[in-house]
């Protein structure tokens, strides 16, 4: 039965980085918005940082969905 203990742990650990991933694009997506709107960077640059600012808020959103099935999922209601 040592199966059953483990999924509760990989669930919690998989949350847990989830968060941090979902912080740190959170974080990218106000970042770059922010430097966007700056006029001293030049065109490329301002280029760069709306890719950045797409992929950033892909990741937020999945993310945040995976987080929210970790979260939701009866493997997470099993470890209390």
């Amino acid at each position: 039965d040592q199966e059953s203990e483990k999924k509760p742990r990989l669930f919690l650990k998989m949350k847990n980085i989830l968060f941090w991933l979902f912080v740190l694009s959170g974080l990218s997506l106000a970042t770059t918005s922010l430097l966007m709107m700056i006029p001293i960077f030049i065109y490329q640059a301002q280029k760069v940082f709306f890719e950045v600012h797409r992929y950033s808020a892909l990741v937020s959103v999945l993310t945040a969905l995976g987080f929210l099935y970790t979260s939701l999922s009866k493997n997470e209601k099993t470890q209390k």
